[in-house]
């Protein structure tokens, strides 16, 4: 695979990421005056989920390179769950 294909795949997992963190915060944020915990343990199932889906079946049904779709959709994901307290603060 070229530095196109590894590209694609980043821009893919970048949109996936944004997608689903968008949902996992509407989830917290929806549970937050009840039960946050459970809202952040529902948003990490969700995200290992997609990660799964995203691994078995639209990596390949793409045709993106394995390595660089799931390393950077981790990646997203990591960083964008690292930043979900400084979201639920505002």
């Amino acid at each position: 695979y070229g530095s196109a294909d590894a590209s694609r795949a980043v821009w893919t997992s970048a949109a996936v990421a944004f997608a689903v963190q968008v949902m996992a915060f509407a989830i917290i944020k929806l549970s937050a005056k009840t039960n946050v915990m459970a809202g952040w343990g529902v948003g990490a199932i969700l995200r290992f989920v997609v990660l799964g889906v995203y691994a078995l079946v639209i990596v390949k049904a793409l045709g993106l390179p394995s390595g660089a779709a799931l390393l950077s959709l981790v990646a997203f994901f990591f960083l964008s769950t690292l930043l979900e307290p400084l979201l639920l603060k505002s």
